[in-house]
C-alpha cells in the first residue's frame, strides 16, 4: 500500500499516479508491465515512484484496492434502506454489488486480469487486506442495526461466516466468464440469481428454528 508521502500528495496527483498505473497493469498485465514506461508516462522519477510505493507489488494493490474502494462507496450510495433481517440485508448488498459492477466493465477487466496473473502471493494479501480492512473495504458498518435476537449463534460467529461468504462471493463476481454471446450484464445476473439460492440456505443455517421463514 502507499505511504504517508504518495497519501501527502495532492488528490489529482495521486490520482494520476494510480491511473497511470492501471493503464500499463491492464495493458501488460502484471508481469509484463514496466515500470520505466510508467515513470515516463507518469512524468516521475522511478526513485520517486519507489518512495511511493514499496514496490512494484504495492503498486499494484494499490490500483486494484482504488477501484475496490470505488464500487464499495458506489454500492453504499446505491443502497437506500438497509433491512433489520441479516439474509435480507445480504441480498440488499449484493444486487446493488452487481448493478454496479455492470457499470465498471473495465473495473471488471481489472480483476479478472488480477486472478488470470497467477500472483498467489498478491492474491493472498489482497484477500487478507479485504477481510482485515486494510483496503478500507471491509464490512465494518455494513450491519450496523442487525437484528441479532434469531442468531443461532453468537453474533460475532455469524459475522465471521458472513465475512468468509461474502469474500467468495466477491471472487466469484471477479472471476466470472460471460460467453462470446453474453454480456456482462448478463453474467452478473445469473451470478445475482445464484447468490440468492445461496441465501435461502444461509438463512436456514444462522437462525433458530423459531426465526426461521419462508
Amino acid at each position: 500500500m502507499p505511504n504517508e508521502a504518495f497519501l501527502r500528495l495532492a488528490q489529482e496527483k495521486q490520482d494520476g499516479i494510480l491511473s497511470c498505473a492501471r493503464r500499463h497493469f491492464m495493458a501488460d498485465g502484471y508481469a509484463g508491465a514496466s515500470t520505466n514506461r510508467m515513470v515516463a508516462d507518469m512524468g516521475i522519477s522511478k526513485g520517486s515512484l519507489f518512495y511511493y510505493f514499496d514496490g512494484k507489488e504495492d503498486l499494484y494493490l494499490s490500483v486494484l484496492s482504488r477501484a475496490q474502494r470505488s464500487i464499495a462507496r458506489e454500492m453504499r450510495s446505491a443502497i437506500v434502506e438497509w433491512p433489520t433481517d441479516l439474509v435480507e440485508r445480504l441480498e440488499v448488498i449484493l444486487r446493488a454489488g452487481g448493478e454496479v459492477l455492470k457499470q465498471h466493465p473495465e473495473d471488471y477487466r481489472l480483476f479478472q486480469h488480477f486472478l488470470d496473473s497467477g500472483q498467489s502471493e498478491l492474491l493472498q494479501r489482497f484477500v487478507a487486506g479485504y477481510v482485515d480492512g486494510q483496503t478500507e473495504v471491509s464490512l465494518a458498518g455494513w450491519f450496523d442495526g442487525v437484528d441479532t435476537s434469531r442468531f443461532s449463534d453468537e453474533p460475532e460467529v455469524i459475522y465471521e461466516v458472513v465475512q468468509w461468504l461474502l469474500t467468495g462471493i466477491k471472487f466469484e463476481y471477479m472471476k466470472a466468464r460471460g460467453g462470446a454471446q453474453r454480456s456482462l450484464a448478463e453474467t452478473v445476473d445469473e451470478i445475482t440469481v445464484r447468490m440468492e439460492r445461496a441465501m435461502k440456505l444461509l438463512r436456514r443455517a444462522i437462525f433458530t428454528q423459531e426465526g426461521h421463514t419462508q
